[in-house]
């Protein structure tokens, strides 16, 4: 109590050759009254570093919760775009396999007229032999001989 900030008391007790001031009723109030107003101001200055401090932390949280959500997004659109094309990749292979099979069914049909092409004329070409070989028996006025197979 011997110093304060306006130096009233440390002059009192300077005169007065104490190191401390009388106590008395009127400087007791009075450096009560100093006491209240240091602390206020000390009180006043440690709430505005506390909120100085409060203030940087939420900004230093703010940057980092930021960068975070920035990476995270990132993060997001490169799967989407990976999965995208892969997707697309799925599709293109997908159409190769499809036209290949396309192209394998209109193989297997143009071999089935074929083969149903080349027994039409085996089966024409034989109704010609039977129709040579009938007219052959009736112009030589014969019946067809009889074959046995089991010997």
């Amino acid at each position: 109590m011997a110093v304060s900030s306006t130096g009233m008391l440390s002059a009192f007790a300077s005169r007065t050759g104490s190191r401390y001031p009388i106590r008395g009723s009127h400087t007791n109030r009075v450096g009560d009254a100093l006491e209240m107003v240091n602390r206020e101001e000390t009180n006043s200055y440690i709430d505005a570093w506390e909120m100085k401090k409060i203030a940087k932390v939420n900004n230093s949280f703010d940057k980092a919760a930021t960068k975070v959500h920035a990476w995270e997004n990132a993060k997001k659109a490169e799967i989407d775009s990976n999965m995208r094309q892969s997707i697309e990749k799925l599709e293109r292979k997908r159409a190769r396999i499809l036209e290949k099979a396309k192209n394998e069914i209109a193989q297997i049909h143009k071999e089935a007229r074929e083969k149903v092409a080349r027994a039409e004329a085996k089966r024409k070409a034989d109704f010609l032999r039977i129709d040579e070989e009938a007219a052959a028996y009736r112009s030589h006025g014969l019946r067809p001989a009889k074959k046995l197979f089991w010997f």
